[in-house]
């Protein structure tokens, strides 16, 4: 039997998605992740597929807010001292610090760019914990990315 593989970003995506309007799913034959919409004719399909077989299928609960406040925080400390880190540092205790921290990184490209590195990193690997303790044997496939590019701030 061949090893279940499944696209890092997508996931990466769903643990990240905090909204009540829609549901990410995995479908553990293929992979797939999809999001199933609330009120939506066009999910409906998809809603079919899993009442069918519900065993076939995980809903994807998001990862909590503070876990990825923790990512931004580990991020901050890895950072030499200087401007860049103490502003980070800043906005971490802000009320919106996830708005905060990315206009802060706009103003810093290299330091965007390693967040996103350092972002893309932690979130793989919390995606991996995430498919052991749904007992999801599966491979991550990660996409390369080009430094900076593709990436809204």
């Amino acid at each position: 039997m061949s090893t279940l593989v499944i696209d890092a970003e997508e996931l990466i995506m769903a643990l990240e998605g905090h909204s009540y309007e829609m549901t990410f799913f995995i479908d553990r034959r293929t992979g797939e992740v999809f999001p199933v919409f609330e009120d939506n004719e066009e999910s409906d399909a998809d809603r079919e597929r899993i009442d069918a077989e519900p065993a076939r299928f995980v809903a994807v609960d998001p990862i909590p807010s503070s876990v990825a406040w923790e990512v931004m925080a580990g991020f901050v400390e890895s950072l030499p001292p200087g401007k860049a880190r103490d502003t980070l540092d800043v906005v971490l205790g802000v009320r919106h610090p996830f708005r905060a921290f990315k206009d802060v990184l706009s103003a810093y490209p290299t330091v965007r760019d390693e967040w996103y590195a350092f972002h893309d990193r932690e979130w793989a690997r919390l995606a991996g914990e995430w498919l052991e303790e749904e007992g999801i044997d599966a491979a991550l496939r990660v996409r390369s990315r080009v430094a900076g590019g593709g990436r809204e701030g």
